[in-house]
């Protein structure tokens, strides 16, 4: 590890030449290039080199440049269920301190794994990605916007949510999403599904959260400006903040296309520093980096297909706070995996899917915790059963029956403690039973009782959900149990949910 160290060091002092109109230091859009490729070779089992021009078929830059990307991870060349954050730097390509910015980030993550016991759990924990130059037209002739012969643009403002606001006061090209840069990013992002973003940008030492506050607001702003309050501080900048001067930025477009934990970072007091004034910059917002990736994901799991496990793409959404500007919330494709950035509190989280049936969960968000809820979902007309907690010793209780056959004359929800059992393989009803299954099935049937329900009375369960606030099951705190609902017609013919598994 150490000589890897010294000749990454090394390497990074050969190619740090600056081209012209640059202060002396700064690499040239090729030698970062040249930079990405030597680290991504000298530490390949952690470290990948992305075309990300190429990968994605996205149109080269007007000047016939790629955009370039690494990738760190435990498993760089592998998509991984795991959350994902993504480091963007030069949307504007006078701002020349923050590529090193990124480059900086890419040396301590590379060079610290496997020593810094902060760096190294988060690399095998999260996939990473890092642009330094997003923008390499601009970048390399020192400008702002692009190169676009027909009217260069403002890749910032080019992103298509709240692209037509009447508050995107930029440059923002002849359509949204118009531009190469643009495109690679977006194609990028929507492959990925990126779980958090940070955009490096110039000059103020502030970090910039929501929409153009003048035209829209996010739904959550009040939450979102207490975390960039928190990023600010984590990067040195004593909790500066404001909302962005325009709207089509391209962290507006990451918070309304995946309602993702994204912000905008205005780094140092000019947008041209020397280059030793860049590089002491980069270390002073490391510890933002390190805080970003560690902040906990309040809500996060995998929505599947209840029977066969496969990934569902659902959409997901709050209902205390309802989307109002066509924002959207999806797990992923590869792995159904799913985040809900949300304050603290109790919030209902409702998952939606074609041909299933929709399900509501309620959650209650602990401030600086993390909320593992996996959802199955069963297709469109078939009796199941929500069985949920909020987990982790918060003690709580939702209980739903969906679809129950219009036959029924009486039913069933029985459970068990007794987890020694594979989840179905059970004796009784596929569970192993106790106790308390005996007791459920000796409990008399009577209209809202949970164990021994009579079906289609107004107002009661299984009509409507049974559902415990936290704290009210402590005595079960850190116990696991299984749970199945059963409905008999008037010839005792029984029909059977899956057996759910949750650990209070």
């Amino acid at each position: 590890m150490q000589i890897r160290f010294i000749f990454v060091m090394s390497l990074s002092l050969a190619v740090l030449m600056a081209p012209a109109g640059f202060s002396q230091g700064y690499p040239s859009v090729s030698q970062v290039e040249m930079q990405l490729q030597s680290v991504a070779a000298a530490f390949p089992s952690i470290c990948e080199f992305v075309d990300l021009t190429a990968r994605y078929g996205t149109p080269p830059t007007w000047n016939g440049h790629h955009i370039f990307a690494v990738r760190i991870s435990d498993n760089p060349t592998v998509d991984e269920d795991e959350p994902s954050l993504l480091m963007v730097s030069a949307h504007h390509g006078n701002e020349i301190g923050t590529p090193v910015i990124a480059l900086d980030a890419i040396d301590r993550l590379t060079q610290g794994y496997g020593i810094d016991p902060q760096v190294t759990p988060l690399v095998d924990a999260y996939e990473i990605w890092i642009i330094p130059v997003c923008n390499p037209d601009g970048y390399e002739i020192g400008t702002r916007r692009n190169a676009n012969p027909n009217g260069t643009v403002d890749l910032n403002r080019n992103y298509p949510f709240l692209w037509g606001s009447p508050c995107n006061t930029g440059i923002k090209g002849p359509f949204a999403g118009s531009e190469p840069e643009t495109q690679t990013i977006m194609a990028l992002s929507l492959d990925q599904s990126f779980t958090k973003v940070q955009d490096y940008h110039s000059s103020g030492r502030e970090t910039l959260y929501g929409y153009r506050q003048a035209c829209q607001n996010h739904q959550l702003v009040n939450y979102l400006q207490d975390e960039a309050i928190a990023l600010s501080c984590a990067c040195g900048y004593g909790g500066d903040n404001r909302g962005p001067s325009s709207n089509g930025e391209h962290y507006h477009w990451q918070l309304g296309q995946f309602s993702n934990y994204a912000f905008l970072t205005e780094t140092h007091s000019t947008q041209s520093p020397s280059y030793s004034s860049a590089v002491a910059e980069a270390a002073t917002v490391w510890p933002g980096t390190l805080w970003m990736m560690e902040r906990p994901i309040p809500v996060w799991g995998r929505v599947t297909e209840a029977a066969t496990g496969a990934p569902l793409q659902a959409q997901i959404s709050y209902l205390e706070n309802p989307f109002t500007l066509g924002e959207q919330n999806n797990s992923e494709h590869r792995f159904g995996r799913y985040h809900a950035f949300l304050p603290a509190g109790n919030h209902t989280i409702r998952f939606e899917c074609p041909g299933y049936v929709s399900q509501d969960h309620m959650v209650t968000v602990v401030s600086g915790a993390s909320i593992q809820l996996d959802v199955g979902m069963v297709p469109g007309g078939d009796f199941a059963m929500q069985l949920s907690t909020t987990g982790g010793g918060v003690c709580d209780l939702h209980l739903a029956l969906l679809n129950v056959p219009p036959t029924t004359t009486q039913g069933y929800t029985v459970f068990s403690f007794d987890t020694s059992m594979a989840v179905g393989a059970g004796p009784v009803f596929g569970l192993a039973p106790d106790a308390f299954t005996l007791q459920g099935l000796s409990t008399p049937a009577a209209p809202g009782n949970i164990f021994h329900w009579q079906p289609f009375v107004p107002g009661l369960f299984p009509e409507v959900a049974f559902d415990l606030p936290p704290g009210t099951l402590s005595a079960f705190a850190g116990l696991s149990g299984d749970g199945r609902g059963l409905a008999l017609d008037a010839f005792w013919t029984p029909t059977f949910t899956d057996v759910i598994r949750i650990t209070f």
